[in-house]
């Protein structure tokens, strides 16, 4: 996936609900008790209305466009660099030449 397909793909899921540990799925009442379970406050007692919809969280929204489950740990411990946030602003001016 090259990285204006990832900004296609997640420009096509804006307004998709997040919830913490969703990769892009629909969530059930199973799920969101599993992620309750497992995360605690991270998942919000609120986002039992979002059960029903598809919901993501950021690195899920990684995982459903390239279809490889990760979280954002793995995502930090398989890539080829990492650079600090101060260097956002490199990042998005790469993007703005996509």
């Amino acid at each position: 996936m090259t990285g204006q397909e990832l900004v296609a793909f997640a420009k096509s899921k804006l307004g998709v609900p997040y919830v913490y540990g969703m990769k892009g799925k629909v969530m059930t009442e199973a799920i969101y008790n599993s992620l309750k379970k497992a995360y605690g406050n991270l998942v919000w007692d609120s986002d039992k209305q979002k059960i029903g919809k598809v919901c993501c969280d950021c690195s899920g929204l990684i995982s459903w466009a390239t279809g490889i489950a990760r979280n954002s740990q793995n995502y930090h411990d398989t890539a080829l660099e990492v650079q600090p946030i101060a260097t956002i602003a490199n990042a998005l001016s790469c993007i703005m030449i996509l």
